[in-house]
């Protein structure tokens, strides 16, 4: 029996729904490194994925598919997974190494038939929520943190959407994974039933999906299904507005790493001449994706497509200080 009987055995309907169907996966760390390998086993037409990271050592216990020389070779995670996926005959797999803004996220939700978060940040998840509601789109939010995980499944147009569950937060109070860690064995779990929610989904199984807000504690091995009403006073799918499309970039600490990224106007980058400025420093390291040194005490990691990654800074004026007076910007 082959993959696509068993398919059609376990669903009792035709797997070849499955192949005209794209689905998005933001963020291929812990969470969404297992969702993608999961995804791509099925026969779909593609899935894209977006991360604007690189591969990290500090990361390998929860990130099971990447391995030291990802590391060692700075390989951005998308690329990385693109390859591990490859490896082991996946689907088509498109790899986005990109900071999710609010045109990217629109460009994916309209390319996309349903998007899945493996992020670890609010303000990218009420971006997806926004993108959600006005494109008439699912996602699947999921979320782990120490022994703790959630998901849920987001389709404003037939409940409620993600701000009427969380009221939103203040940019970068939450914890993460890299602040306060994560038990390795939890992100399969998550991700393992995001990919079933979205199976269903793309199978036309909607009557079966799950629309509870679901919680796992590993540690007091709970599992709690909360009912969620949708909220008619809701600024997002209530008063259609959507402020986190209307964001402009001014820069992110990323949290836990005392990092800034910013992306530099395409107008006024010019990735080729500015390797070229840089190219005789001592600590100079590039490969196909990105260049790095370091100045004045700080490490630069700068990729093709603008992004800057200031490291050693957890202050957005003066990182802006600093790569302006060094990069010339």
């Amino acid at each position: 029996m082959n993959f696509k009987d068993e398919l059609k055995k376990l669903f009792e309907t035709s797997p070849e729904l499955l192949e005209s169907k794209i689905v998005g996966v933001v963020g291929v760390g812990a969470l969404g490194s297992f969702s993608s390998m999961i995804l791509s086993k099925l026969p779909l037409k593609k899935i894209i994925l977006v991360d604007r990271d690189v591969v990290e050592e500090k990361n390998l216990f929860r990130q099971f598919f990447y391995d030291v020389e990802d590391c060692k070779g700075r390989i951005p995670k998308v690329f990385a997974m693109k390859e591990k996926i490859k490896s082991k005959g996946g689907c088509e797999v498109e790899a986005r190494d990109i900071n999710l803004d609010a045109d990217e996220c629109s460009n994916l939700f309209e390319e996309c038939d349903i998007v899945i978060d493996g992020t670890d940040n609010f303000e990218t998840r009420f971006l997806l929520n926004d993108c959600s509601a006005k494109l008439k789109k699912p996602f699947i939010y999921g979320g782990v943190i120490e022994m703790k995980g959630s998901i849920f499944f987001v389709d404003s147009g037939s409940g409620a959407c993600l701000r009427c569950l969380f009221q939103e937060p203040e940019i970068g109070s939450g914890d993460t994974c890299e602040t306060v860690g994560v038990f390795p064995s939890l992100p399969p779990i998550i991700a393992s039933m995001q990919v079933m929610e979205c199976t269903k989904y793309l199978l036309g199984m909607k009557d079966k999906i799950i629309r509870d807000f679901i919680t796992i504690d590993l540690k007091e091995n709970s599992f709690i299904k909360i009912k969620v009403e949708k909220d008619i006073n809701c600024e997002c799918c209530g008063r259609k507005i959507y402020k986190f499309l209307e964001n402009e970039n001014k820069g992110e600490i990323l949290c836990g790493r005392d990092t800034l990224m910013v992306k530099l106007r395409k107008e006024r980058f010019d990735y080729e001449n500015l390797k070229e400025k840089f190219r005789k420093d001592k600590s100079f390291f590039e490969n196909e994706y990105l260049f790095e040194f370091e100045s004045e005490g700080y490490k630069f990691s700068i990729h093709k497509d603008g992004r800057v990654f200031l490291s050693k800074i957890n202050d957005i004026k003066n990182g802006f200080s600093i790569i302006s007076r060094i990069l010339g910007f």
